[in-house]
C-alpha cells in the first residue's frame, strides 16, 4: 500500500485555481465598470457646475 497524493487532487487544484482566477477577473471588471460610471457622473456634475454640460468640458 502506498501513500501519496491521489491522482484527482492536482486536477482538482488546477480547476479550482482557474475558477478562482476567473472569479477575481470578473470582480475586477465589475469594479472597473463602476469606477467608469462614477467618473462619468463626476465629470457631468463638474461640467454642469462650470456651467454648460457638454460645453463646460471643452
Amino acid at each position: 500500500m502506498t501513500f501519496g497524493v491521489p491522482k484527482e487532487i492536482p486536477k482538482l487544484r488546477e480547476v479550482l485555481t482557474q475558477s478562482f482566477k476567473e472569479c477575481v477577473l470578473k470582480i475586477i471588471e465589475k469594479i472597473k465598470n463602476e469606477v467608469n460610471k462614477l467618473n462619468y457622473v463626476a465629470g457631468e456634475t463638474y461640467s454642469s457646475y462650470l456651467g454648460g454640460g457638454e460645453e463646460g468640458r471643452k
